[in-house]
């Protein structure tokens, strides 16, 4: 609820400053507001953000990943989950292995559920690992994460 209302609140506050911008009010800083009010009530609003709220019970888990139906990584099937946050529609969550940390996106993720312990997304726009794109595989699921011991 409190989520909602926040949203509200930046999508009121952006509409109000792109309505300054066309009345010619300061029209730049009216303009660069309004983008980041409503930017802000699109990610509170956001699927990713629903579904990154409910991982965070997974961030310190060693987790395997599937994306398109492949192991995300040949040489660590299990990486630890160290963060996940949403910006914009896009789900962000850091994997590692080793020293670093590597990023995992998944854009505008659909139909994302839960069951036990494991995520699984049906459909996402793409996905992407360590900044690159992976190839979608038709009939598979864009990503399958699940918890091990």
């Amino acid at each position: 609820m409190k989520r909602n209302l926040a949203a509200t609140g930046f999508a009121i506050a952006g509409l109000t400053a792109l309505a300054l911008a066309f009345l010619g009010r300061g029209r730049t800083v009216s303009l660069a507001a309004a983008v980041l009010f409503l930017f802000l009530a699109g990610t509170l609003l956001s699927s990713a953000r629903r579904v990154s709220t409910l991982l965070r019970e997974f961030v310190g888990k060693r987790v395997v990943v599937t994306v398109w139906g492949a192991p995300l990584t040949a040489e660590a099937p299990a990486l630890v989950m160290t963060s996940v946050s949403s910006l914009g529609a896009g789900l962000l969550i850091r994997l590692q292995h080793g020293t670093k940390p590597q990023l995992l996106k998944v854009a505008q993720p659909k139909r994302a559920a839960f069951e036990g312990g494991r995520l699984v997304v049906p459909e996402a726009a793409y996905v992407q690992w360590a900044g690159r794109r992976l190839a979608r595989q038709p009939g598979h699921d864009a990503v399958l994460l699940r918890v091990v011991e």
